[in-house]
């Protein structure tokens, strides 16, 4: 298992012996990793119960030292009632194929601005397909605007990356990425930092989502993704930044 997670040479040389590792590195059964591996690599939490055990002992940790901080609330969740029309509402993963209105867009990013502000380690790139006044190509949002990075976006690119069908067709597809430098800067290295940032994510989608329904759209998430294959659509730069989270905006089907 060693060989399928980031580790130091004279680690494995350690444990396994120099001429082993030597040969696995001749035959490329090894390959060189990137110079900051994931967080839960890099401490040796690969594995699913040592990751909750490290994450639950430092939870404990961290919460003895200081009470946690109130999280941010979004603009569409401070309305009354809001979060009870939230835990109401029904996902959208049937989508007309008529261009979305830009304004729609503009409403749902504007939502998530107060969070991304109070959270530095989350980015949204914005997978535009058909979007009145905008061209097809992946953006990324950065507060106020919509910077593009790449021209065109195709949807067999966009299955691939989500392995959701849905996500093909008129509206857009929202990449919500970590940055793990910004995170850790933020949240500390401890494993608890970790699950912290899937928690933002699923907030941040649910915020994203609540906006599309009140401007008239509708939406769905997903934490299922090929990394490799979003990196590659957004243009992520290889063990600084991931794609954690994916948020779908349309507007809704007509029956």
């Amino acid at each position: 298992m060693s060989a399928l997670q980031p580790a130091f040479w004279d680690e494995l040389a350690g444990q396994f012996g120099e001429q082993l590792v030597h040969r696995l590195w001749l035959r490329e059964l090894l390959a060189e990793a990137p110079a900051a591996p994931r967080l839960w690599a890099r401490y040796g939490w690969a594995r699913a119960q040592k990751f909750v055990e490290a994450a639950s002992l430092s939870r404990v940790v961290r919460g003895a030292r200081q009470r946690a901080a109130a999280g941010p609330v979004s603009g569409v969740f401070a309305e009354p009632g809001a979060v009870g029309a939230s835990l109401e509402r029904r996902s959208v993963r049937r989508f007309a194929q008529a261009p979305m209105p830009r304004s729609v867009l503009d409403e749902v990013l504007a939502a998530a601005r107060p969070l991304l502000l109070d959270w530095p380690h989350l980015r949204l790139y914005v997978a535009v397909q058909r979007v009145q006044e905008a061209a097809r190509g992946v953006y990324e949002f950065e507060g106020t605007d919509l910077m593009a990075r790449r021209a065109g976006v195709s949807s067999e690119e966009l299955v691939a990356a989500t392995h959701q069908p849905w996500a093909a067709g008129a509206g857009v597809v929202v990449f919500v990425v970590v940055s793990w430098v910004e995170l850790e800067r933020a949240r500390g290295a401890e494993p608890d930092a970790y699950v912290s940032a899937l928690l933002d994510c699923g907030r941040l989608g649910e915020v994203l989502v609540a906006a599309a329904v009140q401007a008239g759209a509708g939406g769905c998430t997903a934490s299922s993704l090929d990394e490799g294959v979003a990196a590659g659509v957004c243009g992520l730069e290889a063990g600084v930044e991931e794609a954690l989270y994916v948020v779908r905006v349309g507007m809704p089907e007509v029956e």
